[in-house]
């Protein structure tokens, strides 16, 4: 990470520093004299019963689907949520904000506590958002996050990497349709399992943040 004079002064202001990209530590650790570590993401910082108190059901959604949730327009999204589609005869809830004629309903701007809870309800979800990857781990749901192959997105997914890492559930990665095997689909012991990470992963983080604001009060 190249930085210039003035964002290396104003970053050698902070009194704590953590990161989401574990990959981005040493490289800062470098640049600093005080400790840098990576916690997780904000969003994971809350469990589900927080979330929870937030949602509100769509006047309209059926009973059984399966998230689409693409920000990139990449067309492995595209083909693992076609062909997920078929394996697990879902219809497809396309909620990336463009209308798809692929996809059976198309709920293009649900409202923050709609999006939660079509996510939380959700029979699977084929994304490549972070933070769609983020909540299907919260809730607990089967997923798969497709790593965007073309564009800007496309090989900039440490941050994702390291959430998988972190909690265990890296076969959820992919970067070709073809890895979206019967197995992977069916084997959801890594998801049902999966909260003894996320938990360590937040109690780790929790720490670190409580830890950092009590020294900067005292």
């Amino acid at each position: 990470m190249e930085l210039n004079n003035y964002q290396l002064g104003e970053l050698r202001k902070f009194s704590a520093i953590s990161l989401r990209e574990k990959q981005s530590v040493l490289d800062i650790q470098s640049k600093v004299d005080i400790p840098v570590v990576d916690v997780c993401d904000p969003t994971l910082l809350l469990k589900k019963e927080d979330y929870e108190l937030l949602e509100k059901k769509p006047l309209f959604l059926p009973k059984h689907y399966i998230v689409y949730f693409d920000l990139a327009g990449d067309p492995i999204c595209v083909g693992a949520v076609l062909q997920l589609s078929k394996q697990l005869n879902l219809p497809i809830m396309n909620i990336a904000g463009k209308y798809k004629c692929w996809a059976q309903y198309n709920r293009l701007t649900p409202t923050p506590e709609e999006w939660l809870y079509i996510m939380h309800y959700a029979d699977f979800v084929c994304t490549n958002s972070f933070h769609g990857t983020c909540f299907s781990i919260i809730f607990n749901r089967p997923f798969v996050y497709c790593a965007p192959q073309v564009g800007g997105r496309a090989k900039n997914n440490g941050r994702v990497q390291n959430l998988l890492e972190q909690t265990h559930l890296t076969n959820r990665y992919i970067i070709d349709v073809d890895q979206i095997t019967q197995e992977v689909i069916s084997d959801l012991s890594d998801i049902e399992t999966n909260f003894k990470y996320v938990d360590e992963y937040r109690n780790r983080s929790v720490e670190w943040l409580k830890n950092a604001i009590e020294d900067e009060t005292n």
